[in-house]
């Protein structure tokens, strides 16, 4: 409403106050020298207000209902013209309620208050079980027999989890799997816990073999019919990291699994080749897949001075150390700890996850214990970022991962191991010293 005096503006709040309520609204306008009590219709008629006492509101004469006082501030209670109880408000300043369009326009919200668009979206409940089985036989009866049976404890507890990884991230991130010592589960680790996060986020997640030469990820993994390397993906780097490169153009390179939604970016597999994959190499790698994906999970090799280890460990943002129940393997990822505790990323310990995977069906009990205590001590104290693997007879034979042969105590305990690192990676992190 431009072109009003601030007298005029203020009227013509009130009244639309009084066309919301259905009834004129008492108001007190003060111009900065006197104060006037108003009488406001919804066709914006005003007039002064007959004193309360005195001279009562003939309301039949009127064609009205009994006005109510209304104003942004209440400051008192007094009886209304027709001796019910009203509000008396005020002073409603014609200088303060309309000194612009904006102010004047906004002027109702402050005494109806209305629920808008957004109240409604943060009324949102966050995602609870479902009421109902999904799963197994509970699931089955419920989907085609009808009756209501409740998800399973075990279903409810997947569910969580899930719910968990699935967590929105503020960028891109990068998960670094570590142990110096080999046969300790690194490898499948890398292309087990990317099968949770994909599985769970729906994709956008890469396994990549940063080894210095031919690491064992592309031999665990499904071939995509390709012989697409980093090295190919090196050489691709430039035109892919201009303003041209397109998603698509990676699966030249990378290699996807089908089902569990992420790719495989394999290691050198060229026998003659003599290079080596250093800390240049991992930087524009880096660089180009973080582009392109949300979460990088990173193989590494058991050499933590090698310059493409150290260039990892820079861009991480979570480590998981892998170790199996054995004496050897545990005390191998103990020095790493141990190492990184001294140097530039000790930072990345306070929220390691650490997993225990058992090499045998009959894993001794207190060793797994003695293992649990120790890293949980030396990662910040958090028992629930050492997460157990049970052993599975679908992993022992070394060939590639089918995921679907997984026992559920396995993906569950996998799916755990995931939902320990998104957690992390939601949580702000620890400051960075930055390389020595």
């Amino acid at each position: 409403m431009t072109g009003l005096t601030p007298e005029q503006a203020a009227i013509a709040a009130v009244a639309r106050m009084a066309a919301e309520r259905g009834h004129p609204v008492r108001a007190l306008a003060d111009d900065g020298e006197e104060q006037t009590a108003l009488l406001v219709h919804a066709d914006g008629r005003s007039e002064p207000e007959p004193a309360a006492a005195a001279q009562p509101l003939d309301n039949a004469a009127a064609g009205t209902t009994p006005p109510d006082a209304v104003s942004p501030v209440v400051v008192e209670s007094a009886p209304a013209p027709d001796g019910a109880q009203g509000e008396r408000v005020g002073p409603m300043s014609s200088r303060v309620a309309s000194t612009s369009t904006q102010q004047e326009d906004t002027a109702p919200a402050a005494v109806v208050s209305r629920p808008n668009a957004q109240d409604l979206l943060g009324s949102r409940q966050s995602r609870a079980v479902p009421q109902r089985a999904r799963e197994g036989w509970r699931g089955w009866l419920v989907h085609e027999v009808g009756l209501p049976l409740a998800p399973s404890k075990a279903e409810a507890a997947r569910f969580e989890l899930t719910t968990r990884v699935q967590t929105q991230l503020p960028g891109p991130r990068t998960i670094m799997v570590v142990n110096p010592k080999g046969g300790v589960g690194k490898t499948t680790g890398v292309l087990l816990v990317s099968g949770a996060l994909g599985l769970a986020r729906g994709g956008g997640v890469l396994a990549w073999d940063n080894n210095e030469t031919r690491g064992t990820l592309g031999l665990r993994s499904r071939d995509a019919g390709h012989g697409g390397t980093v090295r190919t993906l090196l050489a691709a780097a430039p035109e892919l990291t201009s303003t041209a490169g397109r998603l698509g153009d990676l699966d030249a390179h990378v290699h996807h699994q089908r089902g569990v939604r992420f790719d495989v970016l394999r290691s050198d597999e060229d026998p003659t080749g003599a290079g080596v994959v250093d800390a240049d190499d991992f930087a524009a790698l880096h660089n180009l897949i973080t582009r392109f994906y949300r979460l990088v999970v990173v193989d590494t090799g058991n050499n933590i001075r090698s310059a493409n280890w150290q260039a990892a460990a820079a861009e991480a943002d979570q480590l998981v150390i892998t170790t199996t129940v054995r004496e050897d393997s545990g005390a191998s990822a103990a020095w790493m700890v141990d190492a990184l505790a001294a140097g530039p990323y000790a930072h990345l310990l306070e929220r390691a996850v650490t997993v225990l995977s058992d090499p045998s069906p009959r894993t001794p009990e207190d060793e797994r214990k003695r293992l649990a205590d120790h890293f949980a001590a030396a990662t910040g104290g958090d028992p629930a970022r050492v997460v157990r693997v049970p052993f599975d007879r679908a992993l022992s034979g070394g060939g590639v991962i089918d995921h679907d042969s997984l026992s559920s105590a396995t993906r569950t305990a996998w799916l755990r191991v995931a939902a320990a690192v998104v957690d992390q990676l939601v949580t702000p992190a620890p400051a960075a010293t930055g390389p020595a």
